[in-house]
């Protein structure tokens, strides 16, 4: 790779660092997404206008093919290497880092830092990051909107149906061609492997823009309203905050969280969060209202009490079994005597009662003869249980 392509790559992942800064700094009620959103689109500009600026002859755009590649066209690659490089540490900095945006990232990093180290497949690669780059702004302005308050509005939906055209039209027509070019020229293996894994995430990409206009179409050519629009006795229009959440076939549900918290302020919540994030709040929401419903006072902190009550007590429970099962392991608990026949039943322990009475053991279950004094024990020692006598060995 050239001396001057390294340091046009080195100052750019610079200058895209300091562009995001400033950003940030003007923009610093807004999030870390919004900011690196602008810079995408500015990046998009500008990848696009170099592009222009590299092609050779208007009549055939991508022309030459499978050639070497110019002194432009690799300034251009250089510029949009850096923004990847800048890109892929922002994505690492995000909440929830998207697996196929950082396979696009690394994907689009080793093809082009491939390209300019071969000097070659510059026309092809220019073309492409022209089809690329060309729908980011829409893709980012709609994102943008919604943070600032526009969702679910005509301008919204007209920035949706511009990318949604754009990126099909660029990456699923322009896109398999240039593929096939690269695929079928004289280039080195790992330029054709990275084309093959561009063209692969555009096409997921692309199926995931079918999917979410099929589940719109679906939606919106259903005649029943989400339970929230038919709750409050309004239209249910395409895009409603409230549709994935409260499905019609649950009233009771959207009725208990209008009940508690009023749907102006579950609208609000909703449109702060992400889209990943908005089905747990609708749960927590739900399960907060059920509980208030059921008790006033104390709604779930109330059931948390209950719950924390019997972990406690079973706590207590395990505690008195472990310490009874040490105590039978290290045999601290002493063996009883055996009990005769006649004191095992009621009558028989009054009998011993009432006959140790009489002898003057003040009501002992056994007489206890007063100790004495004796000067060496007897030779023999008996078994109080059997009678027999044992002799002992001096």
């Amino acid at each position: 790779m050239e001396d001057y392509i390294v340091s046009w790559v080195i100052s750019g992942v610079l200058f895209w660092t300091t562009t995001f800064l400033l950003v940030r700094n003007v923009f610093r009620d807004r999030s870390f997404d919004f900011c690196n959103r602008v810079v995408s689109i500015v990046h998009a500009a500008v990848a696009v206008g170099l592009a222009s600026l590299s092609v050779q002859h208007w009549g055939c755009p991508v022309c030459p093919l499978a050639s070497r590649s110019s002194a432009v066209q690799m300034k251009a690659l250089a510029v949009t290497l850096s923004y990847l490089i800048y890109d892929l540490i922002c994505c690492l900095f995000d909440k929830i880092p998207r697996m196929d945006n950082s396979v696009h990232h690394i994907v689009g990093i080793v093809g082009i830092t491939a390209g300019l180290a071969y000097g070659m497949c510059g026309s092809e690669m220019v073309a492409a990051m022209w089809l690329t780059e060309i729908s980011s702004p829409f893709l980012h302005m709609r994102e943008l909107l919604k943070e600032l308050g526009y969702r679910d509005t005509n301008l919204t939906l007209a920035f949706d149906i511009l990318f949604a055209a754009i990126f099909s039209l660029a990456r699923m027509v322009g896109g398999p061609y240039l593929t096939y070019v690269t695929l079928t020229a004289d280039y080195p293996l790992l330029i054709k492997a990275m084309a093959l894994g561009l063209q692969l995430v555009s096409a997921f990409w692309f199926y995931k823009i079918l999917r979410m206009w099929v589940m719109a179409s679906s939606s919106s050519s259903s005649n029943s309203p989400c339970a929230a629009c038919k709750f409050l006795r309004r239209k249910c229009i395409p895009g409603c905050i409230f549709a994935p959440y409260f499905p019609p076939e649950e009233p009771h549900k959207f009725a208990n969280v209008h009940k508690i918290f009023g749907a102006s302020n579950v609208a609000k919540l909703l449109n702060e969060l992400l889209p990943h994030q908005r089905e747990d709040a609708v749960n927590s929401l739900a399960y907060e209202a059920e509980a208030r419903v059921k008790d006033p006072v104390y709604g779930c902190v109330g059931a948390i009490s209950v719950l924390q009550r019997q972990v406690q007590r079973l706590q207590k429970e395990l505690d008195a079994a472990n310490a009874d099962l040490l105590r039978y392991a290290c045999n601290d608990i002493p063996v009883g005597l055996p009990v005769p026949p006649t004191m095992a039943s009621p009558m028989g322990a009054y009998r011993g009662t009432e006959f140790s009475r009489r002898i003057g053991n003040r009501g002992g279950p056994l007489f206890q003869a007063p100790a004495l004094a004796v000067p060496s024990p007897p030779p023999w020692s008996t078994d109080i249980f059997s009678g027999e006598k044992i002799l002992r060995r001096s």
